[in-house]
């Protein structure tokens, strides 16, 4: 009798280092997933940051040095810019309430599963690759502009130079 009862005993504190050791894991997974979501966060701020100033330079120096031809496609890109606005601040509500979710499982005032941070986590990822990648192609179209610009000043000067 004291054999089964010892065995079970055995078993029990085996799964007690086994829960304990699998929350270790959990709780540091979590950490490190809301360590990345900070990171994350701090990268949609930059790139706030960063699409105010392209906005500004587009309509305070871009704009008026353009021909007639460019600025059909500006008012293109700034309405990219606008509809990208729009996304980025989903993507951001998404990150913090993620976040949110991270920070009451780590404190223990609610529960949520570490696979469903997980997958959450991969969602936003997902969700800021692709708002990356748009806003990449933007830039890409703004400097496309700007040397067919340049271009276009390069033979008009040529043309007033060998006029002359």
């Amino acid at each position: 009798m004291t054999n089964i009862i010892g065995l079970a005993a055995q078993k029990a504190g085996i799964k007690n280092i086994n829960q304990t050791t699998m929350n270790m894991y959990q709780d540091s997974e979590i950490q490190r997933l809301y360590q990345q979501s900070k990171n994350q966060l701090s990268d949609l701020v930059f790139l706030d940051d960063e699409m105010k100033f392209l906005k500004s330079l587009l309509f305070k120096y871009f704009l008026p040095m353009m021909h007639d031809n460019h600025v059909n496609r500006i008012q293109l890109i700034n309405s990219h810019l606008s509809q990208l606005n729009l996304v980025k601040a989903n993507v951001s509500s998404d990150l913090l309430i993620h976040m949110g979710q991270m920070n009451s499982t780590i404190k223990g005032l609610e529960f949520q599963s570490l696979d469903f941070l997980k997958l959450a986590h991969e969602r936003v990822e997902d969700e800021l690759k692709d708002l990356n990648k748009s806003f990449k192609s933007i830039k890409r179209e703004i400097f496309i502009i700007y040397k067919d610009f340049i271009n276009q000043g390069s033979i008009i000067a040529a043309g007033l130079l060998n006029a002359n």
